[in-house]
């Protein structure tokens, strides 16, 4: 009886034995799969490739490994062999430092988040494997090895699927040192960042615009004397609530519906509307860019009140669009803005404006004023020939990245879009136009991305409604902000995360 009692055990020994044993060479098998890295990412991938370095030297990439290769008596040897524990997906070869010699710029796997000079209060996580940038001298060290490390990342922050160093041309409108190379990674969401050396190590800065766009600002009678007599000509008030979004923006716009003036004897509101330069202040100092000035009550002060506007707006550096300072109107122009190494062509155009007859507002304008300010005019679409039209806004789009509209266009008070925008959408969305923002109607109107039998794409906002004013209607009191950003792509740069958001647009 005992002995088969042994017997049992010793089985269940051996039994238990085997199960420990198998599971400690599966576990076995498992740690060494994946020290080989058999478990990383699929995303990721592996490239094949030879690149020559210099007469006789070459690198070459193949199954995650890479290899510095040279030649003796016609023969190619191997030179240097990088760490076999580091998993290369790719390399690339260019002056990183701007100091004359190209480098050798990998893109790694290791485990282990941060390297031997890792900070000490660090805990360094050695079995998870991590993406990397390694950068590497091809020149001799002190001890003669040709291969030394210069620069590498503790850890991306990003998973890198691919990644290209911009050429010449585009790292030179990044306003950067146009001998640094500037380095393109796309993550695995699709999102780009820019990379550039920075006294010592690749810094990582902004690759995006973020726009924010309003409607109208009308300064009705209520809201003029009120700024005036209450507030003592300080038109704060008006934009406290959108203060912060507008000053997060990139780049923040607004349509001013009523034109400025700097003496109060011409102070007036609707139907020919006049506002004091306390008006601009306020729109400067809450955060406003680019104020658009061409609608149908840009000549309601004649030329007088286009020149007072643009000549404030430039003494504030603040972009004023739409008023030309020129005789002949036919000689539409943009203008450009460069922001985070982004170039944009913007326009500002109206349908018309309500002086059918320029010198029907001059009557109470003095002769030295009107003298003043001659050579100003408006960007009337009336006066403009389509094919001119056409070639100035090619001549933008060639020259900036991104192309903006900003149109005074519409039926008022109607939520649907008519013939008229629908023609010259389509006319501005074949010039290349990237995005059109369109005010006039006083209530909002559809958005949409306009797709060109060209292929090109157009965001389009028909209309953002008012921005500020005191209209009774409840659509008037609704309001739209328009948010896009456009940002670097793999292959070039584009329009993003467009939304619009409803505003309370009325004053009070």
């Amino acid at each position: 009886m005992q002995d088969h009692k042994k017997v049992i055990i010793k089985k269940r020994f051996l039994i238990a034995a085997g199960a420990f044993a198998a599971i400690f060479c599966v576990l076995a098998c498992f740690v060494l799969l994946y020290q080989k890295g058999f478990f990383l990412p699929e995303w990721i991938t592996w490239n094949e490739k030879e690149e020559v370095f210099s007469d006789g030297f070459e690198f070459v990439l193949s199954d995650s490994k890479l290899s510095f290769i040279g030649s003796e008596n016609g023969e190619k040897i191997s030179v240097y062999e990088f760490d076999d524990k580091l998993k290369f997906s790719d390399f690339l070869i260019y002056d990183v430092d701007g100091d004359g010699d190209r480098e050798l710029v990998t893109l790694l796997w290791k485990q282990g988040i941060y390297g031997t000079a890792k900070p000490f209060w660090q805990k360094d996580n050695r079995i998870k494997w991590s993406q990397h940038i390694f950068i590497y001298d091809v020149v001799p060290d002190d001890k003669g090895n040709p291969i030394a490390q210069k620069w590498c990342t503790s850890q991306l922050g990003r998973l890198v699927k691919r990644w290209r160093v911009l050429d010449e041309s585009e790292n030179i409108k990044l306003s950067k040192n146009p001998n640094i190379g500037t380095l393109l990674l796309e993550d695995v969401n699709d999102k780009i960042t820019l990379w550039a050396w920075k006294s010592w190590g690749l810094k990582n800065y902004d690759s995006s615009v973020r726009f924010v766009s309003v409607g109208d600002n009308i300064i009705h009678k209520d809201i003029l004397e009120y700024g005036l007599y209450q507030k003592g000509g300080n038109f704060d008030f008006l934009y406290k609530k959108y203060k912060e979004e507008i000053q997060n923006a990139d780049i923040s716009t607004v349509n001013l519906e009523s034109i400025l003036v700097d003496d109060p004897e011409f102070y007036s509101a609707y139907p020919y509307f006049g506002s004091p330069l306390g008006v601009g202040d306020a729109l400067v100092k809450n955060g406003f860019d680019v104020i658009t000035c061409a609608n149908n009550h840009s000549l309601d002060k004649s030329t007088y009140g286009l020149k007072t506007t643009y000549d404030y707006f430039a003494d504030m550096n603040a972009y004023c669009l739409g008023i030309a300072q020129n005789n002949d109107e036919t000689d539409a122009s943009y203008v450009k803005i460069v922001k985070n190494g982004i170039s944009f062509a913007l326009y500002n155009y109206t349908y018309g404006t309500n002086a059918s007859d320029r010198n029907d507002r001059t009557s109470d304008m003095d002769k030295d004023r009107l003298q003043s300010a001659r050579g100003y005019n408006v960007y009337d679409l009336r006066n403009i020939s389509k094919q001119k039209l056409k070639e100035d806004l090619i001549k933008g789009k060639e020259a900036c990245d991104i192309s903006i509209v900003f149109v005074h266009w519409g039926d008022e008070y109607s939520n649907q879009v008519n013939e008229y925008q629908k023609e010259y959408a389509g006319l501005f969305n074949e010039c290349g136009v990237d995005v059109i923002i369109g005010t006039h109607p006083h209530v909002l109107q559809p958005m949409e991305m306009y797709e060109g039998q060209n292929g090109h794409n157009t965001l389009v906002y028909y209309s953002l409604g008012n921005f500020v004013a005191s209209q009774n209607d409840e659509q008037t009191r609704e309001g739209g902000m328009a948010h896009f950003t456009v940002e670097y792509t793999f292959d070039g740069i584009g329009i993003s995360d467009y939304s619009m958001e409803k505003i309370d647009s009325y004053w009070r």
